[in-house]
């Protein structure tokens, strides 16, 4: 497919602005070819979608990376143009069927373009408070719940004024006992990268965090943001929805990701790529959830970094994890009263931030300054006094090894006064001391 054909200007107003920095912007040169890979072997089924990479741009970007993906996993895709829908059939034992969506921002929302560098410092930044939480999250999930159930619906079909519209599982190649899955990427708001997987866990199963608290929570609804309508949290509970076996996930599949895979490929690039990943460590005696990672060819992102997958407790079919399993992506399963981390898995992305290479050292600092603030801030401060003590420690001893060592080897002894030869002698005699008592000695 012909991606970055263009037939008008580009400033023409037609074009995404995420496609035109693509096509314009040099420093973006290698992640434009990364995208060109991710296009091998796709197949556009309905002649509409290189119209819709450059106009609309998420919802294609979003497939070109499960393209991606899938092939990645060792999964057979089904391309016939016959079989227009779902989304993907992957073939094989072990495979399923996908339906792709995205969460957009809401028609009267703040848009991308508004987008500060203070909004991206935010997203390095501990979520402050439960208020501040809520804002980000519970918009998330009022606009995940719309993509789902509209993606839900498609697959099952549905009654439309008494008729029944069939829906997917009901064509003639689609096999039905085969697991569903939704797979959701987050473009909801401008701090979408900063959801991680909070929205998720409390739409699906009613997981919902606390930062006032530092804990989860179990609840039930959420008030729809600036309304009384309430949002059902926890729909895996529900047995209407026991026919979507998984929701694939993520909210880090920016131009940022192509970055860090550009430099973790050792590819070069105008710019450094830092990730925010949740690793418990101890630093002092401070626990601290979240460490800055510099991408490097040795410390890489990798393509499946950000990706997760919620698996269905009451799922009529079960998803196997065998395919996510040798690609090391997070599955997340829950019992409704809490929730586990695979294993061995890919570290979850907390935040991912790219700047020019020039501002790399800056930048980290301000990752290490931004995220965990508060325990960063009391580590630096027990380290700086700590230092302090030691430097007036060391300086006492210094103090006292130097005037240890002045008085053994600089301080003149108590001598005896020699007397002159031509000094008058010590006797009285009037002489001088070389013709008396000098020759007594």
């Amino acid at each position: 497919m012909k991606l970055f054909d263009v037939q008008l200007p580009l400033e023409d107003g037609k074009y995404h602005n995420k496609f035109s920095m693509l096509c314009t912007e040099p420093t973006y040169r290698i992640e434009k070819d990364i995208i060109s890979d991710w296009a091998k072997n796709f197949q556009d089924k309905d002649g509409k979608f290189v119209n819709e990479f450059q106009t609309t741009f998420h919802s294609s970007f979003w497939e070109l990376y499960l393209n991606k993906a899938f092939h990645e996993m060792g999964f057979s895709i089904d391309f016939d143009p016959k079989h227009y829908a779902p989304d993907f059939i992957l073939n094989g034992e072990d495979g399923f069927n996908v339906e792709a969506v995205v969460s957009n921002i809401k028609a009267n929302g703040n848009p991308e373009s508004s987008r500060t560098y203070e909004h991206l410092l935010q997203n390095l930044m501990e979520f402050s408070s439960d208020e501040e939480f809520s804002s980000i999250i519970d918009e998330a999930i009022v606009r995940h719940s719309n993509s789902i159930q509209s993606k839900f619906i498609k697959y099952i079909g549905h009654s439309d004024n008494g008729k029944i519209k069939k829906g997917y599982r009901d064509l003639s190649w689609v096999d039905e006992t085969k697991p569903f899955v939704i797979a959701l990427a987050s473009y909801d708001q401008i701090e979408y990268g900063k959801e991680s997987f909070y929205s998720m866990l409390a739409l699906l199963y009613g997981i919902y965090f606390s930062p006032d608290n530092y804990r989860y929570e179990l609840k039930e609804s959420i008030k729809k943001p600036d309304t009384d309508s309430d949002i059902k949290l926890g729909i895996f509970k529900d047995e209407s929805f026991s026919d979507i076996s998984a929701v694939i996930f993520t909210c880090n599949l920016t131009l940022g990701k192509l970055t860090s895979l550009a430099i973790s490929q050792g590819m070069p690039s105008f710019k450094s790529s830092i990730l925010i990943k949740l690793v418990d460590e101890y630093i002092g005696e401070d626990f601290i959830r979240n460490i800055p990672i510099e991408v490097t060819p040795t410390t890489p992102e990798s393509l499946f970094d950000g990706l997760y997958i919620f698996h269905n407790p009451k799922a009529k079919i079960k998803l196997s994890s065998e395919k996510f399993s040798q690609s090391k992506i997070m599955e997340i399963t829950s019992n409704f009263s809490s929730f586990t981390f695979s294993e061995g898995r890919l570290t979850p992305i907390r935040a991912r931030m790219t700047e020019l290479r020039p501002l790399k050292e800056i930048f980290m600092r301000e990752a290490e300054l931004q995220y965990n603030r508060h325990l960063y801030e009391e580590n630096i401060a027990n380290e700086e006094k700590h230092f302090q003590n030691f430097i007036e420690m060391e300086k006492r001893k210094s103090d006292e090894m130097v005037t240890k060592f002045y008085l053994e080897h600089f301080e003149p002894k108590h001598r005896i006064n020699k007397t002159g030869r031509n000094d008058p002698c010590p006797c009285n005699s009037g002489i001088k001391y070389k013709k008396c008592c000098y020759f007594l000695t």
